[in-house]
């Protein structure tokens, strides 16, 4: 009798944010990035970091999977928390 394990590797989840203190820091710390870290793994996560009209481009454009700290009247189409 044989088993076969197949593992398929998921693409990585794309997150783009602005830099912002203690939140979302240029080297990948802070408490969003953290949490995030946690829920998906960090070995499962790209960050970007850039300007938050290049990061809001890149939503709307399909280009990162989840923008950070992003207002809710400046994205067509998102999934947001209702607080």
């Amino acid at each position: 009798m044989s088993f076969f394990i197949f593992c398929a590797q998921a693409d990585r989840i794309r997150v783009g944010s602005d830099a912002w203190a203690d939140v979302t820091e240029k080297d990948g710390s802070g408490i969003y990035f953290k949490l995030l870290k946690e829920i998906y793994g960090a070995e499962n996560i790209d960050i970007t970091i850039e300007s938050y009209h290049r990061g809001l481009k890149s939503f709307n454009d399909q280009k990162i999977d989840i923008l950070v700290g992003v207002f809710r009247e400046d994205v067509k189409q998102a999934i947001l928390p209702n607080w």
